[in-house]
Parts: C-alpha cells; sequence; structure tokens
C-alpha cells in the first residue's frame, strides 16, 4: 500500500506531505526523515527534530464518513504501540502504552505495565521532536493530583521528577486533515539524540534504545526498522477502519490503555471540575468513558485528566 521515500533532511515530513496531496498525489506516500529542520508539534509549535528519531508522515484519501475521521489518530496509535512493542522483549513491551488520546509512552516507576490500576500521567510534548500536532478534535493533558515525595527539588524539578518516575514518552502522532487529504504525522525516540540537547515540554523522553533496541545495527538500520514495522501494523489496522470504524478497535485500545480502570478526575481549560469517575475504556467515537460515583457514565471528548 505505501510508497516509502526515505530523506537524509527535510524541513518538516508533514509538510512534504501536504504539499502532495495539493498536487494530487494518491494515497500511500509516505515519507521517512533522519532529520527535520522545521517540524512542529501541538498547536504548530516548532521543533527541531534531530538525528536519533524516527520522523514519518502518510498521505491517506479514506472514504469514510466524516464522523470518523477524528478517530484515526487512535488507530494510529494502536499501529505504533503494536510495532514498538515488536521490537523489543515481552517484559519490556508490557510497558508501552497508550496515553488518551493518541500518545504512545513507557510506564514504569509506580507503573509498570499496562493494566488496570497501573495507569499513570499524561501531557502533551515529548519529542514534539515529532512531526505531529494533535488530532483535531482530542485533546488531553494528564497531571497527577496525589502528592510525591519530592524533598530537596526545585519545583520545575519537583514536577519533573514525579513525571518521569510514572512514565516518559516513545512517540506522538497527528492526523491533519487537508486540502482534500489527510496528512499522518508520526515521530518515535529510538535512540538519543548525537549532540546534548534539552527536550522542551513537560513530559520526559524515553528511547527504544533504553529497551535494548538498535544495539546491534547501525543508527539508521534501527530507525527504517521502526519505521517498517510501523507501517507492517498499520495498513491492516487503516483498512479495517476504513471498512468498519474505530468501534472494532476500541478494546485494543483501552486494553493498552495508562487510564482504564483509574479514578481519575476531568477539568475543561478554566481549570473547573468537568466530572469525576473511574475510566471505562473509550466509545465508538474515540471519546473517554467515564463511570461515575453515582453508576451512570460520561464520555468525555476533551480536558485535562488528574489522576486521583
Amino acid at each position: 500500500m505505501f510508497r516509502l521515500q526515505v530523506l537524509e533532511s527535510v524541513d518538516s515530513t508533514n509538510e512534504v506531505i501536504k504539499r502532495a496531496i495539493e498536487d494530487g498525489e494518491p494515497e500511500g506516500l509516505a515519507i521517512r526523515a533522519y532529520r527535520q529542520t522545521g517540524g512542529y508539534g501541538r498547536q504548530g509549535r516548532a521543533w527541531k527534530s534531530p538525528r536519533g528519531g524516527m520522523y514519518e508522515s502518510i498521505l491517506l484519501r479514506p472514504e469514510v464518513d466524516m464522523r470518523e475521521l477524528p478517530t484515526l489518530a487512535l488507530v494510529v496509535a494502536i499501529a505504533v504501540r503494536r510495532a514498538l512493542a515488536s521490537l523489543v522483549v515481552d517484559d519490556q513491551a508490557r510497558r508501552i502504552c497508550i496515553k488518551w488520546p493518541n500518545d504512545v509512552v513507557l510506564v514504569g516507576g509506580e507503573c509498570e505495565a499496562c493494566a488496570p490500576s497501573s495507569t499513570c500521567d499524561t501531557t502533551p510534548e515529548f519529542g514534539e521532536n515529532t512531526p505531529c500536532s494533535d488530532s483535531p478534535r482530542f485533546a488531553a493533558e494528564l497531571r497527577v493530583a496525589h502528592p510525591r515525595q519530592t524533598q530537596g527539588l526545585q519545583a520545575g524539578e519537583e514536577k519533573l521528577a514525579s513525571i518521569k518516575d510514572l512514565y516518559s514518552k516513545l512517540a506522538g502522532i497527528s492526523s491533519e486533515v487537508h486540502a482534500g487529504g489527510i496528512c499522518v504525522g508520526i515521530g518515535v525516540n529510538v535512540e538519543p539524540p548525537e549532540d546534548a540537547m534539552k527536550v522542551g515540554g513537560k513530559n520526559a523522553p524515553a528511547y527504544l534504545a533504553d529497551l535494548g533496541f538498535g544495539f546491534t545495527c547501525e543508527r539508521e538500520a534501527a530507525i527504517n526498522a521502526v519505521g517498517d514495522a510501523v507501517l507492517h501494523e498499520f495498513e491492516p489496522l487503516y483498512r479495517r477502519w476504513c471498512d468498519g470504524g474505530f468501534a472494532a478497535l476500541s478494546g485494543e485500545f483501552a486494553e493498552h490503555s495508562m487510564l482504564e480502570g483509574r479514578f481519575v478526575r476531568m477539568t475543561n481549560q478554566l481549570g473547573e471540575v468537568v466530572c469525576e469517575g473511574t475510566v471505562r475504556g473509550v466509545d465508538a467515537s474515540g471519546r473517554l468513558i467515564l463511570r461515575l460515583e453515582d453508576g451512570e457514565t460520561k464520555a468525555v471528548a476533551s480536558g485535562e485528566v488528574h489522576l486521583l
């Protein structure tokens, strides 16, 4: 299905795909780069993407109901999680989870695996070192609401320490509608960058190299193995999504969700409490389902998630 082009360096793999959409390129073009000079993340924020990451964007033209489009990024997240898990040993694979709506993270510290009662904390940035921005419909930020012992740390260090104890970010995903097509962007932290640099944002990065992947081959070969695995896993999931929507895939998403089974508080952009409840998967529209204390359920499409 995919016609892959691998580039040494590019401004942004997403921008290459969007130009191809404008030129009428058919579905299936995939652009991979070892380095980006003008990548961007959420809300259009610019990020440099150094060597060590896998930066890949895909041109899609799905013939689906418009209501399904916001769930495409969640499907990509399932594919990326599958791909990364396939490249490491089972004990490490169990630590690779999906952060609703569409990031892939490595749990650790207090969270040893993706399972009910073992999920963590989520926030936007990482290797937004990635060619990514969020799905246009969903937005989420997860914060830790319980106290933690961080004696002797400054305020900023305290927050980073608590977040890093819970999870770190392996991959980010975007899905953008553009000129009648869709540009999917995927960024994966494969190896630490050649030049020491501070990764912006609230999340600590995780690298596949930390899980034992890539030591038997050259860096570019490792990056290509990751990109190829993502495309391999995504193709059947994409076809299944085109045929039947997200509903049939929501169970797998929930199975590997950081939040499944956790009691959380949802707040809006003003910090006002929207609801509190236990996460019980996602619905056919990709919304987070909470079981409230009164037994009712509520579907949430966006907000800030606080673990309680």
